[in-house]
């Protein structure tokens, strides 16, 4: 990733973007970021007609969240909202954005999350094809370092819904996978919201709302054939001078306006139904709102999906952890994302950007997530995992036993979850299963020993049925 500028043949000189420069300078020191907190009181959301729907699912009450000076992560259905720096100001080196620690609330998380990235590239709109890839390429780095400890997704994993047997819990997993990618070239529909001017100072050609992004994302979802349900998470990309609102009404929240905005966002994510999950993640390259604050460039990648790749994180860990805004939030409404958004980092510069994060050999520049173990924003988890083994009888389609052996410095209790290859699964407190194949041949189980916090580790083996 070092040569990225002459594989791709796309160099943006960072000498050559005067307004960024203007806004970073000197507001960095060598090697750290320096984030600021959100804080600000935008009015409250107009709550949809789906937000009744969330009430009748058992969604927490963030009674207080309007005027409290807090800027509200959570307005009805949209979720994990990511302010722009117009929406919020200045605070002395917080240790988090809203009121942690997080709490359970009694709904779902994901146990593992499959991904599908959507670019709408109408007539007239343009990505570039580094744009797409670079992306693809962050999506694929985060499935080959699945169940890792090195970056902040692991810190997702201590948290989890009541799932497992008789109520038991039932852990994140870090488990992601990209199954599918399109670029969609429909026509924009008549635009519901009015044109604005964007952070960089260019317009909006066109302002569409929240409810014509899910017209969308339902229709190309429908055309492609994909899956929808708690452990799929649709990305929907908008490209450049694309306004996003959330309705009709500048004042309840629009993605990265110039002029200051109590309620401007960056990304945000949400559902459709009953369970389909998305996040809206707009061009973000755009000198100003949703760009970290560094001493060289905000584009380790050099490319301007380094800075939707900061949200793609924000957006995802939050998923997995509050899909349906009933899983884990603090008592304002934040998500784990919401608490870390913009706040300091520890950065490294590898001579085209600065980064915070090297994920299976490229670098990324994304926020920290907050954990209540730690307490604070963390940057990857440093707890010890459990290790473990299993062993397989197969004794023909009758029935095949498994047994499994764990070991963990500071746990002695454990759940194991068993994929047999057939596309059944089973979560266990005993240590010992069986299962019994349709036909006989190789299949490929996959056993994920969780510990008493979260911790977790992934054996796979083919195990031959006769």
């Amino acid at each position: 990733m070092r040569d990225i500028r002459d594989i791709r043949g796309v160099s943006r000189s960072w000498a050559a973007r005067p307004a960024l420069r203007g806004l970073v300078a000197g507001t960095a020191a060598t090697g750290v970021v320096i984030g600021l907190a959100a804080i600000s009181g935008p009015a409250a959301l107009a709550r949809s007609h789906q937000d009744a729907a969330v009430a009748a699912k058992g969604a927490p009450s963030y009674a207080g969240q309007a005027g409290s000076g807090h800027f509200q992560a959570r307005r009805g259905r949209f979720l994990g909202i990511v302010p722009s720096q117009r929406a919020r100001a200045s605070q002395a080196t917080p240790t988090a954005n809203g009121s942690p620690p997080l709490t359970y609330h009694g709904g779902p998380v994901q146990h593992s999350s499959t991904v599908y990235a959507i670019f709408w590239q109408p007539a007239g709109y343009y990505y570039s094809p580094s744009y797409r890839a670079t992306i693809t390429q962050y999506f694929n780095d985060l499935s080959q370092s699945s169940y890792k400890t090195s970056n902040v997704y692991a810190s997702s994993t201590q948290y989890y819904d009541k799932s497992g047997p008789g109520g038991s819990k039932n852990w994140v997993s870090y488990n992601v996978r990209l199954a599918g990618s399109v670029v969609t070239k429909d026509a924009l529909p008549a635009g519901k919201c009015a044109n604005y001017t964007m952070g960089d100072g260019s317009k909006s050609r066109r302002c569409l709302t929240d409810s014509q992004l899910q017209s969308e994302i339902t229709k190309v979802v429908s055309a492609q054939g994909w899956p929808t349900g708690l452990g799929d998470e649709y990305f929907l990309f908008t490209p450049k001078q694309l306004g996003d609102c959330f309705d009709a009404k500048f004042a309840d929240g629009c993605y990265d306006p110039s002029a200051s905005s109590s309620t401007a966002f960056c990304a945000y994510h949400s559902w459709i139904g009953a369970s389909t999950l998305y996040a809206v993640v707009p061009w973000a390259d755009l000198s100003g709102g949703c760009q970290y604050q560094v001493t060289h460039s905000p584009s380790p990648n050099d490319d301007g999906a380094d800075i939707a790749i900061n949200l793609i994180s924000h957006e995802q860990n939050e998923t997995m952890t509050d899909p349906l805004g009933t899983g884990w939030t603090d008592k304002l409404g934040d998500e784990n994302g919401d608490e870390c958004a913009w706040l300091a980092l520890s950065t490294s510069y590898n001579g085209i950007g600065d980064f915070s994060q090297t994920i299976n050999g490229d670098d990324y520049l994304m926020q920290y997530e907050w954990s209540n173990r730690a307490t604070r924003c963390v940057a990857a988890s440093t707890y010890p995992q459990p290790s473990g083994s299993f062993t397989a009888t197969p004794d023909g389609t009758d029935g095949a036993a498994f047994a499994a052996s764990a070991t963990d410095s500071d746990d002695t209790a454990f759940t194991y979850g068993w994929q047999f290859g057939d596309g059944t699964s089973a979560l266990t407190s005993s240590p010992s299963a069986t299962h019994t194949y349709a036909s006989a041949g190789t299949y490929t189980v996959t056993l994920v020993i969780f510990d008493g916090h979260g911790d977790q580790v992934r054996v796979v083996r083919s195990v031959a049925v006769s």
